[in-house]
């Protein structure tokens, strides 16, 4: 287990990353973690009896329980979208894809950059076109019959972006599995990051969402975007 003082060094999103790569790779070698993580889906925390042994070490006790609330639903609905453990560790590229997993080495939709700032740069570049609005856009551009209806998903989202945090995150997870039925993968990081910020920047949140569903080209770039929400969040 990281320690806790090499974890308060790690920027925001590596360790936002970080928590999506341990739930992930618990669920994929594990079928008894991943029933106790996915026991959580659509529960508070008080009601997560499960799921404490396993995400205990990830949040504070200071935190108040809606600060704590992001990774059990972030970590119930990677639970409920991952594919059974499979043998000897190894793992398809379809179930890769669909863990929403970033690419490695800083590598992010064919831009590479490295140390401290260029991560940065590849973070606010995801909060930008890999957020959940984006994964719904990809959604409804795919071909044929498997694309999402786009009445339907223009709907969805923004009665998510009116919603409170508490009902945010009782729909998301049929809303998530919606889209890995379709095989649109959703970058988890980001949206822990946006699910922590909910309360105090739904506003800002719901602009990047609704701003990457609607722009015709979501790996656009542009101007940096204000403070990352939860940039700065211990």
């Amino acid at each position: 287990m990281t320690s806790s003082s090499s974890t308060a060094r790690e920027p925001w999103w590596q360790r936002c990353d970080r928590f999506v790569e341990e739930i992930s790779a618990r669920c994929r070698a594990d079928a008894g973690d991943r029933a106790d993580l996915k026991s959580g889906l659509r529960k508070p925390v008080t009601r997560c009896s499960r799921m404490h042994s396993h995400l205990a070490r990830y949040v504070s006790p200071q935190w108040s329980l809606a600060r704590q609330q992001p990774y059990y639903t972030v970590a119930a609905m990677i639970a409920d979208n991952s594919r059974q453990p499979v043998e000897d560790g190894q793992e398809t590229a379809d179930e890769a894809s669909a863990g929403g997993q970033p690419a490695a080495d800083g590598e992010l939709g064919g831009t590479s950059v490295s140390g401290p700032e260029g991560d940065r740069e590849v973070w606010q570049m995801r909060l930008r076109q890999e957020n959940l609005g984006a994964s719904l856009a990809r959604g409804v551009r795919l071909p044929g019959k498997q694309a999402l209806n786009q009445d339907t998903a223009e709907q969805r989202l923004h009665l998510l972006t009116r919603s409170s945090s508490r009902t945010v995150h009782a729909r998301l997870p049929d809303l998530t599995r919606y889209l890995r039925s379709r095989g649109v993968a959703v970058d988890w990081a980001v949206l822990l990051n946006d699910l922590i910020a909910w309360d105090q920047d739904r506003d800002e949140t719901a602009t990047r969402w609704l701003q990457a569903f609607y722009r015709p080209d979501t790996a656009v770039g542009g101007e940096e975007s204000p403070a990352v929400a939860g940039a700065d969040s211990p």
